[in-house]
């Protein structure tokens, strides 16, 4: 999925959120911004989400950090940006009272974080119809499929076409091997090149008035402390 179809499917699940739906007890949308947030800019497995409990969440004043159980026991912590720390409280603030009181009100769905219209534990094929559902209100030319798979592959592909490390990458995916990772990556349209014309080493110096020196420019040398990036 390219990235103008990635941000059209995130802005209509905010727009979803603003709008009067037909009967107020059926309104999901604040549900349905924070899964397809959590997918597109985390990039779980879709067992990892419908998996996910509340104590796996914790939140603290600018640093909430989910705790994903992953595939064959392993656990990995990520950190929650701003706007998915507000996407959740909202979620679990506004809403997930509202649905757990709705169902039977189980040991499970007291644990679960993501709940369904009847108070259960959201589940796989739940969540991909959400996605068909919230791919429908997106602009025709930018519609794309959109699976949970789908959005994993997208947030790798994007991760690293805007610079991050591919270990960094799969780290966040749960993958073991960056191998792994190597396999979800497309080529972005235009990314490779404009990369390469803005390479330190490609790009000209310029001499006083504006004339090339020839010299290509050099690093910039990040201050003490500093990640370079």
């Amino acid at each position: 999925m390219p990235a103008s179809s990635a941000r059209a499917l995130l802005d209509a699940a905010e727009a979803a959120t603003r709008e009067q739906p037909p009967r107020r007890d059926q309104d999901l949308a604040v549900r349905d911004r924070l899964v397809i947030a959590l997918l597109l800019v985390l990039g779980p497995r879709v067992s990892e989400l419908v998996r996910a409990d509340l104590d796996d969440v914790v939140r603290e004043p600018g640093a909430a950090r989910w705790r994903i159980r992953g595939k064959g026991g392993t656990v990995r912590t990520v950190s929650l940006s701003a706007p998915l720390e507000e996407a959740l409280g909202d979620y679990l603030t506004t809403l997930r009272p509202t649905l757990l009181a709705r169902g039977d009100v189980t040991p499970d769905a007291q644990r679960a974080l993501l709940l369904s219209w009847r108070g259960r534990r959201m589940d796989a094929q739940s969540v991909r119809a959400l996605l068909t559902r919230a791919m429908g209100r997106v602009p025709g030319d930018l519609r794309r499929g959109a699976t949970p798979h789908a959005l994993r592959h997208t947030t790798a592909t994007l991760l690293v076409a805007h610079g991050w490390d591919v270990k960094v990458v799969a780290e966040l995916l749960g993958h073991a091997s960056i191998a792994t990772t190597g396999v979800y990556l497309d080529r972005i349209e235009g990314e490779l090149a404009a990369a390469i014309a803005a390479h330190p080493l490609t790009t000209r110096s310029e001499a006083p008035g504006g004339a090339a020196t020839g010299e290509p420019d050099r690093f910039p040398f990040s201050d003490p402390g500093t990640a370079a990036g």
